[in-house]
């Protein structure tokens, strides 16, 4: 980004106890929105980043160079912290996804149309405490308690619980039970529930969904990933006859 950061004062900085040794560095930390009407539409077009598409690149096609960049980081409040906030490419998008979600959760759930709360996790287990299944005899450790979203997090897994009937905790000797009122899955996280939403798109309490309900939706860790990342697709582009006069506005700024 060399090209915005020429646009910076120059100011010493004492990056020692001597306060005769000071050297001369770009001020990286000035931090300016240039007075434009950049709220108004007529100022700016809404583009969606393509796959793979490099701000230099949008510039280039915008504005016939790939020296103005910078600008949409500035017009962009999402994308204040950097190519951070700009939208992965599906492989990469993948990959992070595959790196920060590596848990594996139980979640007990009640049946559709039926009531009870057998199935709940409060007061239920004890992290740290062996689990076992009672038909295949695979055991895990409980690493967490999640009583909002009514699961287990386990690690340590001998292997799947998911032909189990009855899981039990050996220290507890609380129970998790599939039964006609209850059940309950075993998911890899990136698979698993990170919320639930309404027809409407409102989140909603884990608590109030059971199992086959038809108006409250899960959304997976995967599911969130993905759009968090389609909604940073979309940013404010200054229009052609704009560009010039932000970046002397921009400039005249930060040097004050």
């Amino acid at each position: 980004m060399s090209n915005y950061f020429k646009n910076f004062p120059i100011t010493s900085y004492n990056f020692k106890d001597d306060p005769n040794a000071r050297t001369l560095i770009v001020d990286i930390f000035r931090n300016v929105r240039a007075d434009i009407k950049i709220d108004d539409a007529a100022s700016y077009t809404l583009y969606n980043i393509q796959e793979n598409e490099r701000p230099d690149q949008i510039s280039q096609m915008f504005y016939d160079t790939p020296e103005y960049y910078w600008t949409f980081f500035i017009l962009n409040d999402h994308l204040w912290k950097g190519l951070a906030g700009w939208p992965m490419e599906y492989n990469q998008l993948m990959e992070y996804i595959s790196e920060k979600y590596t848990k594996t959760f139980i979640t007990s759930y009640l049946n559709s149309g039926q009531d009870g709360t057998d199935h709940l996790l409060i007061s239920k287990f004890r992290i740290g405490e062996t689990i076992i299944g009672n038909s295949t005899g695979n055991t895990a450790v409980i690493s967490e308690i999640d009583t909002l979203m009514n699961r287990l997090e386990i690690v340590d897994a001998t292997g799947n619980f998911s032909q189990d009937t009855i899981i039990t905790g050996i220290t507890s000797r609380d129970i998790l039970v599939k039964s006609e009122k209850y059940d309950f899955s075993v998911e890899e996280q990136i698979n698993a529930a990170h919320h639930y939403e309404d027809i409407n798109g409102a989140e909603v309490p884990r608590v109030i969904f059971s199992k086959g309900e038809t108006e409250i939706f899960e959304v997976t860790h995967r599911e969130y990933e993905e759009k968090l990342n389609d909604e940073k697709q979309q940013i404010k582009v200054l229009k052609r006859g704009f560009i010039e006069d932000f970046a002397r506005a921009y400039k005249k700024l930060i040097n004050q």
